[in-house]
């Protein structure tokens, strides 16, 4: 009797032990999905709103773009790489074409994105609202990008900070309980304009986005709205309207 006893005790301790463990894995909250949700076929649709500024005038482009998890792959790291296709159309009645393919992984807590060959920090986990990071650390800060006909910085001067976290938020006609909202770039001075906005929503991903690069390098006069004077450059609005 004495030994039945010493084994139903130990068979207690072990599954008490397995639950405690269990517990804390499933409240350990690092905040992964805002980035990402990863699951093959999972989709965002933005619609995109692009004012373009060149030696040609100011000219507007409208487009949708669609993005949608379409692979993963373990890399060298043995990191958990989700390979993103995204599609385009002039239309809502418009067919898609692909137009690029993307990267999005975490590594050692930080979200990574890669696209058109550069690797970009987007947030670090678990997200904190104050906290900084630099999201040009992977890249030359100083590359030129084309706009229409001209040539810009496009990333210098960024530095990221994560605004706010778990907030509610209303994108476009959609509104959503949990939003983080990250700036990558707000540095403003007489000839130069970067600001670089992201809202993402916990369980689906990017939702929205606010991009102003421009330059000024003839007429800098801050009383002259960025819009009337700027020379080259670009903004551009992403918002979501539809997921899965």
């Amino acid at each position: 009797m004495k030994t039945k006893l010493i084994y139903l005790l130990l068979i207690l301790g072990i599954f008490s032990q397995c639950k405690e463990t269990t517990t804390e894995e499933l409240n350990f909250e690092f905040g992964y999905d805002y980035f990402l949700n990863p699951v093959v076929g999972k989709y965002i649709e933005y619609k995109v709103d692009t004012l373009y500024i060149d030696d040609s005038g100011n000219f507007s482009v409208s487009k949708f773009v669609r993005e949608e998890v379409r692979d993963f792959f373990i890399n060298e790291q043995e990191d958990t790489v989700y390979r993103i296709e995204q599609f385009v159309k002039d239309s809502l009645e418009g067919n898609w074409s692909i137009a690029s393919v993307l990267s999005l992984s975490i590594e050692n807590d930080q979200a990574i994105k890669t696209e058109g060959n550069l690797k970009f920090l987007k947030m670090v986990f678990p997200p904190r609202e104050n906290t900084t990071f630099e999201p040009t650390k992977f890249i030359d800060d100083r590359i030129e990008v084309k706009i229409g006909t001209e040539f810009v910085e496009m990333y210098k001067n960024w530095g990221g900070e994560i605004e706010s976290v778990d907030t509610p938020d209303a994108i476009g006609n959609l509104n959503f309980p949990e939003v983080l909202t990250i700036t990558y770039a707000d540095d403003n001075n007489l000839v130069e304009r970067r600001f670089f906005q992201e809202k993402y929503v916990k369980g689906i991903g990017l939702a929205y986005k606010s991009i102003e690069i421009l330059d000024d390098a003839e007429n800098p006069n801050e009383a002259i709205a960025w819009i009337d004077r700027a020379e080259k450059g670009f903004i551009a609005t992403w918002e979501i309207i539809d997921f899965n």
